[in-house]
């Protein structure tokens, strides 16, 4: 993160819905992304500092789970698909799955095909792990993923200047978060 901008507003009020600019971040040379988040003006009666975090914080809370879910590249080493590169789809479900998987792969009887991922149009991709080594490595890399992108989340939130959103809303400053309901 490279910060605010000083040319964004932080809080602007677009009539239906407030936008809450939260951070920018450099994608290439010259290219950068601004972050924002969109607070409905019927849902939220009332700006705060408070609802302010908690929308910043739901946001890259969102995009966290969307990095791990869809964001672990997997190269499929054997069987017909050998060689096919896929997002394993890292579900807390198949996260689970991973982690029972590493847990009793010395038990199980080799190979074993699990489903990796699907393509573009939805044909199903299947590794066939020939041993236990192969299957306890994607195991570690899917954990390592998820940390990599937890990590990432938590970098994200403690690169905010949150002093910015308190001037705004000086009086709110020390208020609780509202509900997730509150917020959306």
């Amino acid at each position: 993160m490279n910060g605010l901008e000083s040319d964004f507003a932080l809080v602007r009020d677009e009539g239906t819905r407030v936008v809450v600019g939260y951070g920018l971040t450099k994608i290439k040379k010259d290219n950068y992304e601004w972050f924002e988040v969109y607070l409905p003006t019927k849902q939220v009666q009332q700006i705060t500092f408070g609802v302010i975090k908690a929308a910043i914080e739901a946001d890259i809370n969102a995009d966290t789970v969307e990095q791990i879910t869809k964001g672990f590249p997997y190269t499929v080493l054997h069987g017909e698909q050998a060689g096919t590169e896929v997002n394993v789809w890292l579900s807390k479900e198949n996260q689970s799955d991973f982690h029972a998987m590493h847990q009793n792969a010395d038990a199980l009887t080799f190979p074993v095909k699990y489903k990796v991922g699907e393509l573009e149009d939805g044909t199903a991709v299947f590794e066939e792990f020939a041993n236990a080594e192969e299957m306890h490595a994607i195991c570690t890399q899917t954990t390592q993923h998820v940390l990599a992108c937890q990590q990432a989340g938590w970098d994200r939130k403690g690169a905010i200047d949150w002093s910015a959103y308190k001037a705004l809303y000086p009086e709110s400053a020390n208020d609780e978060q509202p509900s997730e309901e509150e917020v959306e």
